[in-house]
């Protein structure tokens, strides 16, 4: 159940866009249509919370911050040589 005091609210499309993987916020709509999200009707509005979306992956047996992959060593030097060219720049 979504705490009003101490969690932090997101309407469905900020969820949406709250979550890694960007799902359509009629996704979010039909995850808490279904019960499975949980929701809070607040002056005609409907909203989740971090928490509660935090709470659904859990249930669903994912992470909602995925692990991020380690770049690798060309990456690396690539974002050097774009930082380095920035600052000569001046910017």
């Amino acid at each position: 159940m979504i705490d009003l005091q101490s969690e932090q609210l997101l309407t469905l499309a900020e969820a949406a866009r709250h979550l890694p993987t960007r799902p359509h916020v009629s996704t979010v709509w039909r995850w808490a249509a279904t019960g499975g999200l949980e929701t809070v009707r607040l002056g005609g509005r409907v909203y989740t919370s971090a928490e509660a979306l935090d709470r659904f992956a859990e249930h669903r047996g994912g992470k909602r911050n995925p692990p991020q992959s380690e770049l690798t060593p060309q990456r690396q030097r690539e974002i050097a040589d774009a930082e380095r060219k920035l600052r000569e720049s001046g910017l």
